[in-house]
């Protein structure tokens, strides 16, 4: 990265959280690990820097004159900064690896697997490429896959591929990590317009939890109750974009999410345990009801209930 990409992330990414002086800012710009050439920041480039930042990322840096010439970020309300949150998160990552290599002291998770494949895919979807991979399911059922990308998703430390596959003309999700012998077809495979408009990365997964989408199957209204202390867990990380709050009381409060019940919702209900539970649909409530038996029936026995 670019000695001014990493400023302006940087300057980005400090600002929004505090306001600094320019003093400040040049200060700990020099003495950042961030600033590996170690160069001094001067008013003159800082101000430029400033210019290039509103140009290139919509984000405007301000001097706060009546708070004793403080510069912060100021918030457009209007502005879609997703691109922008991305950059910062990928600078961020890219700047914990380069402090790794000083430090020790820093547990984290594995990283997804295959993830080479990224550069590949993106340049598949950009150019309208299909894509060529032998694919394994978790039953260990293998198959060669000619596959349309249209768009990519990391959830739970694992890189999904969305699109069309051309085996069956159906809409496939397909992880990464279970991919072998992969290569870009380079010709031209276009999506039709109906479904260039279903694989849309900001509405696909709009009824879902995670990564499974049923086709045909209605995402459902799931009225949960959830006991402190993982209610203000949920308020502090909701479980999906829908979710409202119906009822407060002493001890705990109603939730209300729109999804579809699928394995992915499931597993995730049960990872919150006894201090979570469905209240509605009955339907749901009654098969949460039944693994948790099946469970208790495992343990029991050590025998698998799941019925898979």
């Amino acid at each position: 990265m670019e000695y001014k990409m990493k400023f302006y992330l940087w300057a980005i990414d400090k600002l929004s959280q505090k306001k600094m002086t320019l003093k400040e800012i040049c200060s700990e710009w020099e003495n950042s690990y961030v600033n590996d050439e170690k160069r001094t920041l001067t008013r003159r480039t800082f101000a430029r820097y400033k210019e290039d930042i509103l140009s290139v990322f919509g984000v405007d840096i301000v001097c706060d004159k009546a708070d004793g010439n403080h510069y912060h970020v100021r918030k457009n309300m209007y502005a879609d900064t997703k691109v922008t949150d991305w950059l910062l998160s990928a600078f961020r990552i890219k700047s914990l690896a380069d402090k790794m290599k000083q430090h020790t002291k820093l547990i984290i998770e594995p990283a997804p697997g295959n993830a080479h494949l990224l550069e590949d895919f993106t340049a598949a979807i950009d150019n309208q490429f299909a894509v060529r991979f032998h694919y394994k399911t978790p039953y260990g059922k293998e198959s060669e896959c000619t596959f349309i990308p249209a768009f990519l998703r990391l959830f739970r430390q694992r890189w999904y591929a969305i699109g069309l596959r051309k085996n069956d003309n159906k809409v496939r999700i397909f992880a990464f990590d279970r991919m072998t012998d992969f290569e870009v077809v380079k010709e031209r495979h276009s999506l039709s317009s109906d479904m260039a408009r279903l694989l849309q990365p900001d509405s696909f997964f709009n009824d879902c939890f995670g990564i499974i989408k049923i086709p045909d199957l209605k995402a459902e209204k799931i009225k949960l109750r959830a006991f402190y202390p993982e209610n203000n867990f949920l308020e502090e990380t909701p479980l999906h974009h829908s979710q409202r709050m119906i009822g407060q009381h002493e001890g705990y409060t109603d939730y209300e999410i729109t999804v579809q019940p699928t394995r992915d919702l499931k597993q995730e209900l049960l990872w919150h345990g006894r201090k979570l539970i469905v209240l509605e649909p009955q339907s749901l409530r009654e098969e949460m009801m039944q693994i948790l038996s099946d469970m208790r029936q495992s343990y029991l026995t050590r025998d698998d209930y799941s019925g898979d």
